[in-house]
């Protein structure tokens, strides 16, 4: 997303010039003014071809772009327990490790490069299993069309039910 220069201390700002200077590991999407807000394929490219896609709260402590980047097959990182932990559990996997990166906001806007040294802390392997686990829980996050369904798998529709219901 874009800054928020309204913001002072904008934790979007403080992302994006990490990863800026991060060497050319990390990769943005200019999502200035309105550029982002048609679902642009530059988006979808972006989660489609990364390992990792960092989340900062948006509006609110959920945005809509951690369900595209892990319908894409992305890792999402989080930087607010509350942007998915807290809300999501018929959802998303009872271990928040087991798919997705939490890094404590406080340690980021410290100015170090935190983002970049924890993410190149996990291997090959454990990078290939987090993402198997986003991709497992890709039909938790969709909905099937009712005539077209996803034959013998549950939609995210089933399983709101099923958390109402329990």
């Amino acid at each position: 997303g874009a800054p928020r220069r309204a913001f002072k201390n904008d934790f979007r700002a403080i992302l994006l010039n990490q990863c800026r200077d991060s060497g050319g590991s990390c990769r943005t999407v200019d999502c200035g003014g309105s550029r982002c807000a048609n679902g642009t394929a530059a988006i979808t490219e972006t989660f489609l071809d990364s390992d990792f896609c960092l989340q900062p709260r948006g509006d609110s402590f959920t945005r809509r772009s951690i369900f595209d980047c892990m319908v894409a097959g992305s890792i999402p990182v989080f930087f607010w327990r509350r942007t998915a932990y807290l809300q999501y559990q018929d959802f998303l996997p009872d271990e928040p490790g087991s798919y997705s990166v939490y890094i404590d906001r406080n340690a980021v806007k410290n100015g170090t490069s935190v983002v970049k040294t924890v993410l190149e802390s996990y291997t090959k392997e454990e990078v290939k299993k987090m993402r198997e686990k986003v991709i497992e829980y890709i039909p938790r996050m969709v909905y099937a069309k009712h005539n077209k369904g996803i034959e013998g798998i549950k939609d995210a529709f089933d399983y709101a039910i099923d958390g109402v219901l329990t």
